[in-house]
């Protein structure tokens, strides 16, 4: 396992997936790169996509941020 290797950055864009954001959190928290960035994007879905967000934050004490814009 590396550990000092290059940081890599995972993007995850969510938008209406709640079915599939679980399995893509916990396959993506599996790798065996520790040296691993992973940034989940919420923008604004309005299924319980960021409740599952929450959940994974309070359990691996990530940090969260959300900013709902309003349309105009």
């Amino acid at each position: 396992m590396e550990k000092n290797g290059p940081l890599i950055s995972v993007i995850v864009p969510v938008y209406d997936v709640e079915k599939y954001l679980s399995k893509c959190l916990d396959s993506l928290l599996a790798q065996t790169w520790r040296n691993l960035e992973i940034i989940v994007v919420d923008d604004g879905s309005p299924d319980g996509s960021w409740d599952i967000m929450q959940d994974y934050a309070a359990r691996r004490m990530w940090k969260l941020a959300k900013r709902i814009q309003k349309r105009t």
